[in-house]
């Protein structure tokens, strides 16, 4: 059973591995400080964790292989559904709107939708969900810049440096636009080896950059909010 936890590929570090490592920062940061009593601090344990066990299993000579031999797609399969939930759950204070829309959980419903059905579709569970990916990419870029339209509608948080969720909507968007510009290049730049490799360290870069955020993100407390959104709590 042992073997199923221990992953020999991070034993071998370079620049790439290292970003992957930088999850496990904020997750056990969150987890010794007991960062549990906001729901945006919550938010970014889980997610960090999440992305971090999704590398280690597509990764895991033991486990990448799970499903079927020679490929671990159905993996990002069951993994990028639960990534699209754990990142709406930083957006709720905006999503859930007016009384009866349930943005909050409509999107993740609809979107777990689209990959039980493209994996249905011509044995796609066994093929890279490229759609699903690219559409959960394209989906960070538009709810974490959408964050920002909110803060500057509702002027809900007075000092945007004490807000957890700022920090972690700058991150998200600069990660994000870097993983699509990596889909764009899996799909339709590999045949310039150098200059997809040179996207992949960008995407290694805002990984690491988007943890550096996860741990100011941690480190500060509740921002202030205004008279007007306070009240309407």
């Amino acid at each position: 059973m042992i073997k199923y936890f221990f992953n020999e590929r991070f034993l071998s570090l370079n620049f790439a591995l290292i970003s992957v490592l930088t999850w496990l920062i904020p997750l056990f940061i969150g987890l010794f400080l007991r960062r549990f009593q906001l729901r945006k601090h919550r938010a970014i344990i889980a997610f960090a964790g999440f992305s971090f066990l999704m590398e280690h299993i597509s990764t895991d000579p033991d486990l990448k292989y799970l499903f079927s031999p020679g490929t671990n797609s159905p993996w990002y399969h069951l993994g990028v559904p639960l990534l699209f939930f754990l990142l709406t759950r930083f957006y709720r204070v905006y999503l859930k709107g007016r009384s009866g829309y349930y943005l909050e959980w409509l999107l993740p419903a609809m979107f777990t939708l689209l990959v039980i059905g493209l994996a249905i579709y011509d044995d796609g569970f066994y093929k890279f969900p490229s759609i699903p990916v690219g559409l959960y990419s394209l989906t960070g870029i538009i709810l974490s810049g959408g964050y920002f339209i909110y803060l500057l509608r509702s002027l809900a948080v007075k000092r945007l440096e004490l807000d957890p969720l700022f920090w972690a909507s700058t991150g998200f968007l600069l990660y994000y636009s870097g993983n699509f510009l990596l889909w764009l290049g899996l799909n339709f730049l590999t045949y310039d080896r150098n200059f997809f490799d040179s996207i992949y360290r960008i995407n290694g870069s805002l990984t690491i950059l988007l943890n550096c955020l996860f741990v100011l993100a941690l480190l500060i407390g509740k921002s202030p909010e205004s008279p007007d959104t306070a009240m309407s709590k």
